[in-house]
């Protein structure tokens, strides 16, 4: 699986913690891409209509466990 990129990394987190996936996106910009973000989250399989998805979940672990091993 590639990187996630920050802000997709930001909207699994804030589906994971049960927020709106736009929850701390600020300014038209932020917005726009936003759209792009959720579009490359439902192509990579990590959220789906229900939300998260298991593979989104692993997929924030990973990404989190990966911090931990290279602070």
């Amino acid at each position: 699986m590639s990187a996630l990129t920050p802000p997709q990394r930001r909207v699994l987190d804030n589906l994971a913690r049960g927020k709106p996936a736009e929850s701390g996106i600020r300014g038209r910009s932020a917005h726009g891409g936003l759209t792009w973000t959720i579009s490359a989250l439902y192509r990579k399989g990590l959220i789906d209509d229900e939300g998260i998805t298991d593979k989104g979940r692993q997929a924030i672990k990973f990404e989190q466990d990966k911090w931990k091993v290279d602070s």
